[in-house]
């Protein structure tokens, strides 16, 4: 078997670098990235031991940037907290107003004589609430005044005005009607 150049070509730069010592370069030392790891720390702390003041400066200044950067942030906190309590606040508002027109509902439809043909307006606009203490400290009083179109005794459609009183517990769990028309 014959060794051809390609097959001998390692085996003879091997040789060639043996004998002439240089069989295992090394890397520079700056081209190592512990180096440049080194000598950047190096650096550093030679500037606090050098300037003193400036390094303490520049720790105070980066100290202020963060208790800005923490007030900033806990007055969004804050802001966002606030506006989450309002929107709960309206949503409770809204679901109270709700309850309340819904059972102002039941009261007039139970003094209607055709209550199945009872048409009451859709929107919140349309009632007139207003809120009233009560000689009860636990609850509170609803005067609710809209309108009802619904059939009387002969089948005519007729627009009857009502004025409700309701007196409920703050939490609208039990109440008591009275209805006016």
């Amino acid at each position: 078997d014959t060794l051809s150049l390609h097959d001998a070509l390692p085996i003879l730069i091997y040789l060639y670098n043996k004998i002439l010592g240089v069989y295992y370069m090394k890397k520079k030392i700056y081209k190592k990235w512990w180096f440049w790891v080194i000598a950047v720390i190096g650096i550093v702390i030679i500037n606090a031991i050098i300037n003193p003041e400036e390094f303490e400066k520049e720790q105070q200044q980066i100290a202020i940037e963060q208790k800005a950067e923490a007030e900033k942030e806990a007055k969004e906190v804050a802001a966002k907290k606030a506006e989450e309590q309002k929107e709960k606040q309206k949503e409770d508002e809204r679901n109270k107003k709700s309850t309340i027109i819904a059972t102002t509902q039941e009261v007039v439809k139970k003094n209607l004589k055709c209550p199945s043909t009872a048409k009451f307006p859709w929107g919140f606009d349309e009632y007139t609430i207003t809120e009233s203490k009560s000689e009860n400290k636990d609850r509170v009083i609803y005067n609710i005044a809209g309108y009802v179109d619904a059939e009387n005794s002969f089948g005519a459609k007729l627009r009857n005005n009502f004025i409700v009183k309701l007196e409920c517990t703050k939490d609208l769990s039990k109440r008591s009607e009275e209805r006016r028309v």
